[in-house]
């Protein structure tokens, strides 16, 4: 993914950043749980940084469904990795309604 600021406003930060993504995926009970592994390497060209990158490890399972409408949960803890890192580490939570 590349990210650029075609026009900037006055003040605003230059942005020119391309992450690149990997995702691992394995179903654990097929239909019901599943886990990722998504390791990112960050590219800031605006700001030469190139040494960045993250790590998340996301854990989910369908909660169940009410009138058709599919509700999963999750857990995505993350740390930055190198030098130019852009965060310590994270943790994410959360629900997805899907097929409404």
């Amino acid at each position: 993914r590349h990210s650029v600021n075609l026009l900037p406003r006055a003040g605003a930060a230059d942005i020119n950043l391309t992450e690149l993504d990997a995702f691992l995926f394995w179903r654990m009970m097929p239909g019901r749980a599943w886990m990722t592994l998504n390791p990112t390497h960050r590219l800031d060209w605006a700001n030469r940084r190139f040494s960045g990158g993250t790590l998340r490890l996301t854990a989910g399972a369908r909660l169940g469904e009410i009138n058709g409408v599919s509700i999963s949960g999750y857990v995505r803890p993350g740390v930055g990795l190198g030098r130019d890192r852009p965060y310590d580490w994270n943790l994410e939570a959360g629900l997805t309604f899907s097929g409404f």
